[in-house]
């Protein structure tokens, strides 16, 4: 399709999800040698089906299935899911209950304590006594 030919292809695995029978290209069946050479003389035999073919072909590839559509889209599911968690996120602090501002100010006030474990007196004052002893 991209080459601007027209397509000609089996019912098997993603081709069908690109090509439209009779629209961007001739499906036959897979596997099946009979079809195959149906499809082909479909194309070869009707040439203003083969230029459709290929117009409606390289058409969807040029506005659906180049980059530039593809980042595009990909960027909008993003935007939209990140919208979403942004709303459920704000819906879910709308809920919660809030805490007072002195239970708040508490909480903060006890979290920041620092704690400094003073040398127990008896080592201080030991330390003392020997530096005593030293002079």
């Amino acid at each position: 399709m991209a080459a601007q030919v027209p397509v000609v292809t089996s019912d098997v695995g993603g081709l069908k999800d690109f090509v439209e029978n009779m629209e961007t290209g001739v499906t036959t069946y897979a596997g099946d040698a009979s079809s195959l050479a149906w499809g082909l003389l479909q194309v070869l035999r009707n040439p203003e089906l083969a230029q459709r073919l290929r117009e409606t072909g390289y058409d969807k590839v040029k506005h659906i299935y180049n980059w530039k559509v593809i980042a595009s889209r990909t960027y909008e599911v993003y935007q939209k899911v990140l919208n979403e968690a942004n709303m459920q996120k704000a819906s879910a602090e709308a809920i919660a209950p809030k805490e007072a501002p002195k239970e708040a100010a508490k909480d903060a006030a006890a979290e920041s304590k620092v704690t400094v474990n003073a040398a127990p007196k008896e080592k201080t004052n030991g330390a003392a006594k020997t530096a005593k002893a030293k002079r």
